[in-house]
């Protein structure tokens, strides 16, 4: 995949820092999300949380980065990781060392998502494509998080057993609408990483849930309970 400037001079930064997942899909999150805008503050307002600045902590409702993380979720991580903490000069920032912390935060997002999905359901291959149908699932829980979406992919797995994209879009394709919309959004990302091409190759590597969490009930990985806000744009 080609993407333009602003998108592709992120690629080495997304290597480095998330190597066990797709490139293309974090490129498209970035995409979709801001266009490649480091330090950019979403548009819409969600539920505040507060983070740390030089000038002292600061109460946010907006999201924030390349990835456009939500001040809980960015609170999570500052509980989970003290010693790799998100200020509000890093999410806000548009140097590199500032896109590096955002995209450290989205990936830790997506691969809670991925982790979850895998661990609680049912995901077969979409067609013969190995994880095309995790990942879509797991980027609609990124869009609308897994408090959001369980009780949905819960009624499929108990329904038919299995939980797929295909199968949500059928029953409830405005699911979210019209603040959030986890379908188009996967959709969306997925045409724009892979052109309708091959779904990523990577094995998934299965995040086991501690024995004792001090996530503070936000939870970054799997089985946490990850919250997004409604609009994160």
């Amino acid at each position: 995949m080609s993407w333009a400037p602003r998108i592709e001079r992120w690629r080495s930064v997304v290597h480095d820092v998330a190597p066990d997942l797709p490139v293309e899909l974090i490129l498209g999150i970035i995409w979709h999300e801001s266009r490649g805008d480091a330090g950019a503050i979403g548009k819409g307002s969600t539920k505040p949380a507060v983070i740390p600045s030089s000038s002292g902590p600061m109460k946010i409702n907006h999201a924030l980065g390349l990835m456009q993380v939500v001040p809980k979720n960015i609170a999570g991580w500052n509980a989970e990781f003290p010693k790799k903490i998100a200020t509000w000069e890093q999410l806000t920032s548009s140097s590199v060392a500032g896109g590096r912390k955002q995209i450290m935060l989205g990936a830790e997002i997506l691969r809670g998502a991925v982790a979850w999905v895998t661990n609680r359901y049912r995901v077969p291959e979409i067609a013969g494509n190995p994880n095309a149908n995790l990942y879509r699932i797991a980027l609609m829980v990124y869009a609308w998080g897994q408090g959001n979406m369980r009780p949905y992919l819960d009624q499929l797995q108990e329904e038919i057993g299995y939980i797929s994209l295909q199968e949500i879009a059928a029953r409830w394709p405005d699911l979210g609408a019209p603040k959030n919309h986890p379908v188009q959004f996967s959709n969306r990302v997925w045409k724009k990483a892979y052109s309708g091409g091959p779904p990523p190759s990577k094995p998934i590597k299965v995040i086991q849930p501690k024995k004792k969490s001090s996530r503070a009930g936000l939870g970054l990985l799997a089985l946490a309970g990850l919250v997004w806000a409604t609009t994160r744009r």
